[in-house]
């Protein structure tokens, strides 16, 4: 007997609800159908035993699934056999009453999961409005105990409308309120299975969205675990959708255990199981756009992004090494580089058993005179011998503290978790650090997941267990916090011990940043980690470090930076690790440590790269004042500081696959290489009718016109940086020290986004500190500013940078009334440069920049008009540099045109 009772195609509709097919036989009218299909396309298939290898078709009938002769394959019916029936069903209304005022009862219509393990007999399901645009939804086992929840809304109140179907094959829908026909997501696809260790849900997203997330960007069709361990890094399971129209919304699933993701091709049926919970536990963001989600995201439960001190912007250096000299060797030869701390040795405390102080001897007058910042390695794994701290994670079936191998060491491993550590883990801390607190930066935690030598091979008593094994690497499944075993908290261990860290330290002065992150990490600090502990220098992990930065800043953690400069591990290419310095220079953290050999840019093989290093160091500390606005507004609304492409255009589809490409903030778009010999990049405009400019020296790039790929010329030493039309950038001189730039006075660098009748404009804020902001808008004419300063000091803007104006000479800048200032117009690419303006911004809460030159198509003194013809294709001239006057080669591709570096 199969499972397929009729011969049935289904119609799978995205925005309807589930579809009941049957077959009537004449032969037989009294034949009652089963009210599933087995009929489903292959890209709707959720399979199951999906571990089960082979699977044969009496296995899989038995376990009440579909079999396909075809392919071999056994898959769930829809509606699923393992599924729940509402109980006292009285109609959609009743029902989606019940979910918002008190809670439905749902039965169990299988008594066994597709494992042949029990499942619970009666779930409860009910979801809370908790403000117009967060929905949480639950459905756990009532044996457990109901969340509680404080804080409710009106559904009619939210952003949200319900639609529920049962009572057999019990499925909820979420819509958007004002669209009747913009469904959120459904439940509708797969089954609902909960027993012992796995839970498993399904939830189908509109076919032609986009799914986004995961500490990643988008997803793919490969089976995603959230665990963390040297070998994947990061357990953020939160996920932004656009749909068809670039309407964003977000997705939040709250389970700290053990979570694998699979989103099947071709349909965006997205499979969620978990190892450890005893509920689904489930958020909706209703967004419409990325930076609504985001600001909704993180405006719950403590997660805002924490506003890092400035120094944490600028570059830091470790290494991996025994040598003691090498730090001296290091602060004695970067008299010109800029950068911000040094750590010493990576492993320098794991022995944690003594006083930093005694280790640095002379070298800590040299960061006293450099003012230089100690940024320490700090692991949480502690010597058994010395004991410094209780309680501890214990044994599976004893109260004795679990015990590991670690870097050679008898280790045993802290519970964060149990309030009892917080004295003793602060008298520590106080302990390490005394007589060096005016030069402590902070704390980077490595391996915090926890890592563990051992090597465990033992297969967990699960029924399913993805990747084999849960425990290689790190802490055995069933070792305990109390009475909690540790896999039903393990993605949250790194987020504690970040916590406890930074719970005695400074926000406004000291950074954390945390190897294993989960949610809410961005609020107690960031990561300095890539998708994996060791890496070693190839082209893959360089592009690999740029999704983990851009993930994990969608994952609310904007202070990151794909890990380490070059890796960490191995030997090194010379033309891909001066890439690679490039890219990070662009990123919100940038840090570099490794094994030999070495590979800060004093270290760097050739004279060319360590020149490349150092020019881009210089540019990122030029860039810092934005750069910390950028920040401010991450701690303000979460949205991230470097975003993927999608995040600023999500109405254009083709932003959604630009993985090699970013934005820094708003107004920046950075484009690094990722292959060897590569002399251009094609580099996609959105399609969005504005001018886009290199950053350096000001040429238009595309003459206005969007929804183009240009190559732009790209050599080993340089860095596409495009700064887009209506924007306005700050930056200072580069100094050695971020403190030292930043008290440096200000220019602007003006991208006029101008229209066909020559109006112009271009906007941006500045924020120096809580009690100075300043922002600044400008057109055709000139620029106006307003000024914010509670606590005035000194705030010079010196110099301003217009591009956009197509002109040929300067007549005059006026300040005031009685003030002018030094102008001129290049002649290579029409920037009006002005420059000795003198003028502190907090001297007036608002003022005019006023400028006066002679358009390039007249001999009469005007005020600036500038107009825009279209152009097709824009060929410049290439040239070996793309400094201040000089232009790199740009060719505009028609939208169908192929995307590859060019290499020679």
């Amino acid at each position: 007997m199969r499972i397929c009772y009729a011969s049935v195609i289904l119609v799978l509709a995205v925005p309807a609800p589930v579809l009941f097919f049957f077959a009537v036989f004449s032969s037989n009218p009294e034949l009652k159908p089963e009210p599933w299909t087995c009929s489903i396309k292959a890209e709707y298939r959720v399979p199951c035993l999906t571990d089960a290898i082979p699977m044969v078709e009496e296995t899989c009938l038995q376990i009440n699934c579909c079999w396909n002769e075809t392919d071999n394959a056994c898959f769930h019916s829809i509606p699923s056999q393992h599924s729940y029936s509402a109980k006292d069903w009285q109609g959609n209304e009743w029902a989606v009453s019940q979910l918002e005022t008190e809670y439905l009862n749902l039965t169990t219509r299988l008594r066994t999961s597709p494992y042949r393990k029990s499942v619970v007999g009666l779930l409860h399901t009910y979801f809370v409005p908790i403000s117009e645009d967060h929905l949480r939804f639950y459905l756990y086992d009532p044996e457990t105990g109901k969340p509680e929840v404080t804080n409710r809304t009106p559904l009619t109140s939210s952003k949200f409308r319900a639609e529920a179907f049962g009572p057999e094959y019990f499925s909820l829908q979420i819509y958007r309120r004002e669209n009747t026909r913009s469904l959120l997501f459904s439940t509708s696809r797969g089954p609902t299975i909960a027993s012992e260790n796995y839970w498993e849900l399904s939830l189908q997203f509109p076919k032609e969205a986009a799914l986004f997330g995961l500490g990643g960007l988008r997803l793919s069709s490969k089976p995603k675990l959230l665990y963390n361990t040297g070998q994947r890094l990061g357990a953020n399971p939160f996920i932004i959708i656009l749909d068809a129209e670039g309407s964003a919304y977000g997705v939040l699933f709250s389970n700290p255990g053990p979570l694998e993701f699979q989103l099947l091709e071709n349909s965006n049926l997205l499979i969620v199981k978990s190892l450890s919970t005893v509920m689904w536990d489930i958020s909706v963001f209703a967004g419409p756009t990325p930076a609504d989600v985001m600001e909704q995201y993180t405006s719950i439960e403590g997660r805002r992004p924490t506003l890092p001190p400035p120094w944490a912007l600028g570059f830091h250096v470790c290494r991996n090494t025994s040598k003691d000299n090498e730090t001296l060797y290091f602060m004695e030869g970067a008299t010109e580089l800029p950068y911000e701390s040094d750590c010493l040795q990576e492993e320098l405390l794991y022995q944690f058993d003594f006083n930093m102080s005694e280790i640095m001897g002379s070298v800590a007058e040299k960061f006293r005179e450099t003012g230089r910042k100690l940024l320490l390695s700090l692991p949480p794994q502690v010597n058994s011998i010395l004991v410094p701290c209780e309680p501890f994670i214990l044994v599976e079936d004893k109260d004795e503290p679990l015990q590991e191998e670690y870097h050679g060491l008898n280790v045993s491993y802290p519970d964060f978790f149990n309030e009892g550590i917080a004295t003793c883990f602060a008298e520590h801390l106080a302990n390490l650090t005394t007589n060096i607190d005016d030069m402590l930066g902070g704390f980077v935690l490595q391996d915090n997941w926890p890592a563990v030598n051992t090597n465990q091979n033992i297969r967990e008593d699960m029924v399913y267990v993805p990747e084999g094994t849960l425990s290689r690497g790190t802490l055995w499944w069933r070792a305990r916090h109390g009475n909690t075993f540790h896999y039903q908290l393990h993605n949250m261990y790194g987020l504690q011990h970040a916590k406890l860290v930074a719970s005695n330290l400074q926000a406004d002065k000291h950074i954390v940043l945390s190897a294993a992150t989960y949610t809410g990490s961005g609020a107690v600090g960031g990561s300095h980690a890539h998708a994996r502990a060791d890496v070693a220098c190839t082209w893959s992990n360089m592009k690999t470090a740029l999704e983990t930065a851009l993930g994990l800043g969608l994952a609310g953690i904007p202070l990151a930076g794909g890990g380490s400069v070059c890796g960490t591990m191995g030997d090194y290419d010379e033309e891909l690790c001066t890439r690679w310095y490039l890219m990070s220079s662009m990123l919100p953290l940038m840090r570099v440590s490794s094994e030999l050999p070495l590979r800060d840019p004093l270290n760097l093989k050739s004279g060319s790269s360590r020149e490349a290093a150092k020019r881009y160091l210089h540019l990122r500390y030029s860039l810092l004042a934005y750069f910390y606005s950028l920040f401010h507004e991450a701690s303000n609304t979460g949205v991230p500081v470097a975003r993927p492409m999608f995040f600023d255009f999500p109405v254009d589809e083709e932003t959604w696959t630009k993985y090699e490409q970013f934005m820094i903030g708003p107004a920046l778009l950075a484009r690094p290489a990722f292959h060897e010999k590569a002399v251009a990049v094609p580099v996609y405009l959105p399609a969005e009718n504005v001018s886009w400019y290199l950053f350096e020296g000001g040429h238009e790039v595309n003459s206005g016109i969007g929804g183009v790929t240009i190559d732009v010329t790209n050599l080993s030493n340089e860095l596409v940086l495009l700064l887009r039309g209506g924007f306005i950038v700050p930056t200072q001189k580069a100094q050695p020290t971020v403190e030292a730039t930043l008290a440096g006075s200000y220019s602007l660098v003006v991208g006029l986004n101008c229209r066909e009748d020559g109006a112009c404009n271009a906007a941006g804020d500045l924020y120096v500190n809580s009690n100075i902001t300043f922002n600044f808008h400008a057109n055709e004419s000139g620029l106006d500013f307003q000024s914010n300063c509670t606590n005035p000091s000194s705030s010079i803007l010196q110099n301003i940078s217009v591009y956009g104006l197509n002109v040929t000479a300067c007549f005059r800048v006026s300040v005031g009334p009685n003030t002018e200032a030094s102008c001129t117009v290049t002649e290579e690419n029409q920037v009006l440069e002005i420059t000795n303006l003198e003028l502190d911004l907090c001297n007036a809460t608002a003022g005019r920049i006023q400028w006066e030159v002679i358009d390039i198509t007249q001999t009469t003194t005007i005020t600036t008009s500038t107009s825009v013809t279209s152009a097709p294709t824009i060929e410049i001239e290439t040239t070996p540099k793309t400094e201040a006057n000089t232009k790199p080669e740009t060719t505009t591709k028609s939208e169908g045109a192929t995307e590859s570096e060019t290499t020679t």
